[in-house]
């Protein structure tokens, strides 16, 4: 493995918690690739502008914190430090290429957070379907009719959650009680 220079860091505050974030250049992609939680460490020897909060426990509770904040709240201020060298026109040059790489990071679109969904619309769509067939043919008990249709693996409690996620959410497959059923 080679080395690889680090484009830069800069320092944020979350939960009275220093964390230092550091930057490299991947591929023409500036990505975040470590973290340091806790007082800035200079010579391996000494902490420097140590904060009361710097100086309680580490506790796993502090490792909890939202990453992608906090590398964009870090992000062009490290993209900033990095362009003091003291020649003027060296900065000048070294800021307006870094600033395109902070704008091609800033312009990858973000990820969705959560977990993805399990079940499609048309999934709900079945559930609806079967569901009201039931009712129509005289059925007393449809969410019982959607747990015999989907198999054996499908519990009572699944199946009514189904039924639920179909009549409201963002489906609105089915009327809610005291609706009229839309016969359309």
């Amino acid at each position: 493995m080679s080395d690889v220079e680090c484009f830069a860091r800069s320092a944020v505050r979350w939960n009275d918690r220093r964390i230092e974030v550091r930057f490299a250049e991947v591929d023409g992609r500036l990505i975040c690739i470590g973290l340091e939680i806790g007082p800035h460490l200079v010579d391996d020897l000494k902490f420097v502008n140590v904060v009361e909060g710097d100086l309680r426990p580490l506790a796993a509770t502090d490792a909890r914190f939202p990453l992608r904040r906090i590398v964009d709240a870090a992000l062009p201020a490290a993209v900033m430090v990095r362009a003091g060298t003291g020649d003027h026109a060296k900065d000048v040059e070294r800021f307006n290429r870094d600033l395109g790489v902070l704008q091609r990071a800033q312009a990858e679109p973000r990820k969705r957070i959560g977990r993805p969904p399990i079940y499609s619309r048309e999934h709900f769509e079945e559930v609806a379907r079967v569901y009201s067939e039931h009712l129509k043919a005289g059925g007393r008990t449809p969410t019982k009719a959607v747990q015999e249709h989907f198999g054996p693996g499908v519990t009572k409690s699944t199946a009514a959650k189904w039924v639920a996620r179909a009549k409201g959410g963002k489906y609105k497959l089915l009327p809610r009680p005291g609706q009229p059923a839309d016969d359309g």
